[in-house]
C-alpha cells in the first residue's frame, strides 16, 4: 500500500463514523485513486497530464473572469450612488 491509499483509506472511515455533510471536501480525497491508476491506462493518463499541464492557464482564466466581474459590479456601483434607494409602486393607496 502506498500513500494515496492509505490516505483515500482513512478519509473514508472518516466520512462513515462521522456520518456528516460538512465533510464533503474529505470525500474528494478519494479521487486521488484515480491519479494512481492512471498509469495502467493510457487513456486516463492522457486526461490527467492534459488537467495538469492547463492547471496554469485555467488559474489565468479564472483570475480574469473574477476580476472582469469585479469590474463589472463595481461600475454600477459608483454610478448609481444610491440612486435607487427608493421603492416606487404603482398602487396609488401604499403608504409607508
Amino acid at each position: 500500500m502506498n500513500w494515496i491509499d492509505i490516505l483515500a483509506n482513512i478519509s473514508s472511515i472518516i466520512i462513515i463514523y462521522t456520518k456528516s455533510n460538512s465533510l464533503a471536501p474529505i470525500k474528494s480525497l478519494r479521487l486521488i485513486r484515480i491519479l494512481k491508476n492512471s498509469k495502467n491506462f493510457p487513456g486516463l493518463n492522457l486526461v490527467v497530464v492534459s488537467l495538469v499541464k492547463s492547471g496554469p492557464m485555467i488559474i489565468r482564466l479564472l483570475l480574469f473572469a473574477g476580476s472582469f466581474i469585479l469590474i463589472m459590479g463595481l461600475i454600477p456601483l459608483k454610478y448609481l450612488k444610491g440612486k435607487m434607494y427608493k421603492c416606487v409602486t404603482i398602487d396609488e393607496n401604499y403608504t409607508n
